[in-house]
Parts: C-alpha cells; structure tokens; sequence
C-alpha cells in the first residue's frame, strides 16, 4: 500500500467520523471512553450538562461489547433522535427480469466508451511552493530551476522492468529527514539515467524501503469546467451535498420506482478549505483544487452500472484513467437513506443520501459501520452516489455554494 492510499484511508475515517457519519456506533472495538474523548474535544464550550447528554447519548449507541449486532442495530434505530420522516429503504420496487440487451434511457442519451485515451503530453513545471520534503502523499524536490511535485508511481517494479523502465540510479538530487511516528527517516531522492528529463525518480527512504517517484501535474479543474457541467445536465454535488440538479435527480429515482430504464450524470466537486487542513497539507495539495469528477450512473430495469467520465475535447466519454477514476461498477439495489443527525458534534442537522448496494436489506448503520471496520475485513460493498446535508451553520452553507 503506498503513501497516498494510506493517506487516504486516514483522511476518509476521519471525515467519516466527523462530518458524514449519521448512523450509530456499534463496533465492538469503539469503547465508551473512545467516544467520550471525541465529545468533549469536539463541544469544549458547552455546558456540564449539554456534554453529560450527549455523553449518555454515545454510552447508548456503543452499548455492551457482549449484545448481538442485530440486537444492538434494533435498540440504537428505535432509541435514537430520529424524525418521523426518516427513511430506510430500497428505491427498487418492481421485480424485473434481467434485461438481454442494453436498453436507452429516455431523456439524456447515454454516453459513448472509448477504448483508449489519447496520449496527452505533461509539460514539467516548477511548483509554486517554497516548501520541500514529503507531505500530503507528494514528495516536493528541489533542483537547479526550482521545486518540483512528485508522487508514488502506479506501476510495481516488475510492470517497470517489463516497460523497459530501468531503476540505476544516478546523481544524487536531494536527503531530507521525514518525522515518524516512532522514529524519523532519511530520504536520498536520486535522478534516474534512463530518463534525463526527471519525470521520474527513485526515492530510497534508508533502512526501510525504496520507491519510484513520477511527476505529479496540478489536478484542478478548468475554470468553467463546473458551468459546463451544469449546462450538460450534471447532479453536482460540492464537498458532499447537492448544489445543482435535483429535480433531475429526483425524475431519475422515479424512473427507477417504476421499473423504467434511466440514465443520470453526476459530478463530485471539491475545494480545499485552508481552515481546515494543516498548512503542509494545503502547501502541497493547493494545486488539486477545485476538482471535478464525473460519473454516469444507468438503470437497465435490473441493474445499476456506475461508470467513471472524462471529458475529452468537448465531449464527455465514459473512460476509467488509471490512478485516477474508480473502475466501473455494478449494483443490483439503490438505497434511500434519511434521518436527523445524531450527535450535537456532527456538522449537519439532517441527511438525505442515495446508495447502491447488493443488499436490499442492509441499513445504514451496518454500512457506516463497515467503512469504520473496512481495515479488518468488514466492507460491505456500497457506493454513495447523492447526498444532501441540512448544515447547522451559515459557514458551512458558504462552504457548500
């Protein structure tokens, strides 16, 4: 597992935890005293009581270590702050056979699949940083003309030797120290003889492990990419809640209830918010942001097919770009799931969120516990495709427009 996949699961349990977990805890490994560390930090300016309610609230959701999950799934539903509104259920409702040929959707045609990506040639640019060393997944190497951004490369060492990719190294670049948790480790960033242009580079963290560094260009997206999206008809969700398209959305899920073939775009918009990250982290990831991702999601009257999208030229084309969009998949149910937020900490007084899943039974509970437990081998399958917050405060309404 390399640097930014670890990155990544960090940054997602913890945003899980924090601004999108409205389900109930029920990992047997999650104690009392766990969740009471994350109340207090999290309510420091609240009274004795409002911290010993919401204390209460949290003992109740873990409960005991020795109760059955499905008991202890029935007692947090029925015992939580839930409005009479709340939704758990699965947006399909009629029982169709499975379909022998793909059928068009009425409305948005669905879009085109290329086989291959034209070759797009990546101009090496300084980054504009002063920064240097490792953070955020990305190494920052300085040279003679300025500071360079570098990530893992995707391939293992022997898909490199088969691309006739040669690992003899040459001069050496750059030695920084990097912090550990128990201990700091020394890096030696060496240039490669093969490729004089340093594309790519050969990183020996000493004593530990080694790994092929290439080039990492800036991902943001273009200025009017989000507008453009809007005119071709996109769901956009921004850092997590819609913003655009929900009556398109809306129109997509009553096909579905129906049992009719639908097709629905969607893209995913995220800024980078510099209160909220460290400044190491927002030094090396500033040039992400704004990013946009797009998928398209069909509904063949059986099945659902989420498929990553990339734009090229002026059309939009269904393509996974490897290290870059999620492989396409599929799903046999799409599940509704509302309710009231459930802890005084959480960022949102109420959700709205759409799930495919392969269950039509499974809760949202048993889902945000298993992206909890995902680490030992608890995943449930999913994969959240619209969502939409009811933020507590202005600030957080600002963040979304």
């Amino acid at each position: 597992m390399n640097r930014k996949n670890i990155c990544g699961i960090l940054i997602c349990l913890i945003c899980i935890a924090m601004l999108c977990c409205c389900g109930n805890v029920r990992d047997v490994d999650m104690t009392n005293e766990t969740y009471q560390e994350i109340i207090l930090q999290d309510n420091e300016e609240k009274t004795e009581e409002d911290i010993k309610k919401d204390t209460e609230k949290a003992e109740n959701i873990v409960g005991s270590e020795n109760t059955e999950n499905t008991n202890i799934v029935e007692k947090t539903v029925e015992e939580s702050d839930k409005s009479e509104n709340y939704i758990s259920e699965s947006v399909v409702k009629k029982e169709t056979g499975t379909l022998n040929e793909t059928i068009a959707a009425p409305g948005l045609p669905l879009l085109s699949r290329l086989d291959s990506w034209p070759e797009e040639p990546v101009e090496i640019v300084p980054y504009d940083t002063e920064m240097t060393g490792a953070a955020g997944g990305y190494f920052l190497i300085p040279m003679e003309d300025g500071i360079y951004r570098y990530s893992d490369y995707d391939y293992s060492v022997q898909a490199m030797v088969d691309k006739g990719i040669s690992l003899e190294t040459d001069e050496l670049l750059y030695t920084f120290q990097e912090t550990g948790i128990e201990e700091n480790h020394t890096w030696e960033i060496y240039s490669l003889k093969e490729y004089p242009d340093r594309s790519l580079l050969f990183a020996d963290c000493v004593g530990f492990n080694s790994l092929v560094l290439s080039y990492a260009p800036e991902l943001a997206c273009e200025e009017d990419a989000l507008e453009d999206a809007r005119e071709n008809d996109f769901v956009i969700m921004r850092n997590g809640s819609v913003i655009e398209g929900t009556k398109i959305w809306q129109d997509f899920v009553s096909d579905v209830e129906n049992g009719q073939p639908a097709v629905v775009r969607l893209g995913y918009y995220y800024t980078l918010d510099k209160d909220n990250v460290s400044p190491d982290l927002f030094e090396a990831e500033k040039k992400d942001y704004p990013m946009l991702f797009f998928k398209q999601l069909y509904y063949d009257g059986s099945s659902f097919t989420l498929s990553p999208v990339n734009k090229l030229e002026d059309k939009y084309v269904i393509y996974e770009k490897p290290g870059f969009n999620s492989p396409e998949v599929t799903y046999s149910f799409l599940m509704h799931y509302a309710g009231d937020s459930l802890f005084d900490f959480e960022s949102f007084s109420a959700y709205d969120k759409y799930m495919l899943t392969n269950d039509d039974q499974v809760t949202w509970e048993q889902i945000w516990q298993s992206e909890i437990s995902s680490l030992m081998g608890a995943w449930i399958p999913h994969e959240e495709v619209y969502c939409e917050y009811t933020w507590k405060n202005q600030d957080q309404k600002q963040w979304e427009d």
